[in-house]
């Protein structure tokens, strides 16, 4: 399972029909990544993209809730505090925009709708509160104003560092609200000294500047840790793909969960052995990358086969194929299924002949009755069968015949009246004597 922490930006992946967790490059040592922009920090891919912004929006809601109920106290404190006569009105409306825009904060945590799109509401409510500062400045006295950047510059750098916006919310939000300030003191107080103004607009944008590197680095290491993550998701997505492609998922889950051992018994299954006619003298006068790149057309289309009748792959051992139907889900029709698995693959080694003019045929051979599967061994696992019915389908296609599906008496029992047989009769089979066999025709 992946963890909850990425729970999120998987799901944004899987929602676009994606689930590539593509490497991006990051190390500890290698704090910027060559393909992301250095200033604006965007990843490259779209995907990831949205993935993170997703992720830090939900890493952020908890952050904004404390930051609202913040300004929550905050206002009525604004509201009460000592102003020069005739300025209560102002201190009134500051106080009460601050409580007003805190209950925003807290609804929109809750809003699904919003949600999504917490960072950049909360980075345009932040502008509106940074305005309503300046609207305050501006009416302030000369004595007064002397303090106003750093009511402003301390609101914008909370903003940009406890909200964790991302750079490219905070650049403009912090731009807009210092030039907004700069605009009001120049033109709308004409008491203010020139000398004055100059020094609080200075003071204001250093200290945003400062705020905003903050939030720079802090986003820089955000995508880094994020991109780690990613890295770390892919590598145990990779490792569950590789232990699921050895062993049926139900035996893997139970093998991850640490339970020992892993054997299980049923009462009725239908095993299937198949092997290439011919293929020791094949593989004697084909180039070896011809051979395998032949073997591996044939049992991937196998193992689609599998896949299609719900049949579980064991192994293959050379140019032998096996497979099992009805475990490790029981499965009350797995004669019908390793039938019709057993056509097809006669099939598919025809068409396959056909396509690369090789003489190759194929012997099938199937068997049902009771099995013990398990796992074993603590290196290289494999999940693997025992008991009688497994050696005789394995006698069965040994001593089948070729481009023929061979069965016993008991898999001919279990098969759905549509399957055609044919008698084949008695036939010795070593370490069992006479039994009787049959042939699939279709």
């Amino acid at each position: 399972m992946v963890t909850s922490a990425l729970q999120l930006p998987l799901r944004a992946y899987a929602e676009l029909g994606s689930l590539r967790l593509a490497r991006t490059g990051w190390t500890p040592h290698n704090p910027a990544m060559s393909s992301m922009s250095s200033w604006w920090l965007e990843f490259p891919d779209p995907l990831r993209e949205r993935a993170f912004r997703e992720d830090q929006c939900e890493r952020v809601v908890p952050q904004l809730r404390r930051y609202a109920l913040f300004a929550l106290f905050a206002g009525p404190a604004a509201a009460i505090a000592p102003v020069p006569a005739g300025l209560q009105w102002a201190s009134l409306a500051l106080g009460g925009a601050m409580s007003g825009f805190a209950l925003a904060g807290l609804w929109l945590t809750k809003s699904k709708r919003l949600r999504p799109r917490v960072l950049e509401v909360a980075a345009a409510m932040s502008f509106a509160i940074g305005l309503i500062y300046v609207a305050a400045a501006r009416f302030m006295p000369a004595s007064f104003t002397m303090d106003s950047h750093i009511l402003i510059s301390a609101h914008l750098v909370a903003t940009a560092t406890a909200l964790r916006l991302r750079f490219s919310l905070a650049a403009p939000l912090c731009a807009g609200v210092v030039i907004a300030f700069a605009w009001a003191l120049l033109t709308l107080n004409p008491e203010l000294p020139p000398g004055n103004a100059a020094r609080q607009i200075f003071a204001a944008s250093t200290f945003c500047a400062l705020g905003l590197f903050a939030c720079h680095q802090m986003e820089l290491a955000a995508r880094s840790e994020f991109a780690q993550r990613l890295a770390v998701a892919e590598e145990k997505q990779r490792s569950e793909l590789l232990l699921r492609n050895i062993l049926p998922e139900a035996i893997a889950e139970r093998l991850k969960a640490n339970q020992q051992p892993i054997a299980d018994g049923f009462e009725s299954v239908t095993v299937l052995f198949a092997d290439v006619v011919g293929f020791t003298s094949l593989s004697a006068r084909m180039p070896p990358a011809e051979l395998v790149s032949l073997l591996d057309r044939m049992f991937s289309a196998f193992d689609g086969l599998a896949d299609k009748h719900s049949l579980e792959k064991i192994k293959t051992i050379g140019d032998a194929y096996m497979a099992v139907a009805g475990l490790p889900q029981p499965n009350d029709r797995h004669a019908d299924a390793a039938a019709a698995m057993a056509l097809e693959m006669l099939a598919v080694v025809r068409d396959l002949a056909q396509s690369t003019g090789e003489n190759l045929d194929l012997r099938v051979g199937l068997n049902s009755g009771p099995v013990v599967a398990g796992v074993i061994g603590r290196r290289k696992f494999i999940y693997d069968l025992w008991g009688d019915a497994v050696n005789m389908a394995s006698r069965m296609e040994s001593h089948g015949v070729a481009g023929a599906v061979q069965l016993t008496s008991s898999t001919r029992a279990l098969l759905d009246p549509r399957f055609v047989t044919e008698a084949r009769g008695i036939i010795d089979v070593k370490g069992r004597g006479p039994v009787e066999a049959h042939l699939l025709r279709g």
